[in-house]
């Protein structure tokens, strides 16, 4: 009984100190040079660390390369730039006709990341095809 209460003490404790906090995150942009096709690719993967980053980055070159190409994904990449940022939350945009962009609906400080997902309707006189998006927010530590 007491290992139950010192647990749930200690798990009380740690949310009490992370309440709050933004999660903190790295991203890379990792470039792997083509030999065969004589050019570079850039990937963008993201972690809780330098080295979690780069495994989803190549994890993503090794998805979009098919047959021979997957083997210049396991080498070191030509190029790594890393960023340390933090998670600002999901915000949709507005609805916009389709093919118009939607821009950033970021807070200020924050700039957008990845599109999670896309809602379409059909508005306005006469009804024409609108979307919004739902994108990540990141601000650079």
């Amino acid at each position: 009984m007491k290992k139950i209460i010192s647990l749930a003490l200690g798990v009380c404790i740690w949310i009490f100190q992370n309440t709050g906090q933004a999660a903190a995150y790295w991203m890379v942009k990792a470039e792997w040079h083509f030999a065969a096709l004589d050019t570079n690719k850039v990937y963008q993967g993201r972690g809780l660390s330098q080295e979690q980053a780069l495994r989803d980055a190549r994890n993503r070159c090794i998805l979009h390369q098919t047959g021979p190409w997957t083997g210049y994904c396991r080498t070191a990449p030509a190029r790594v730039d890393y960023t340390e940022v933090e998670d600002c939350g999901t915000l949709w945009s507005g609805w916009k006709e389709m093919h118009r962009g939607v821009g950033n609906p970021c807070p200020p400080d924050c700039f957008r990341g990845a599109r999670i997902t896309r809602q379409m309707r059909s508005g306005g006189q006469p009804p024409r095809p609108q979307h919004r998006e739902l994108v990540q927010c990141w601000r650079k530590r």
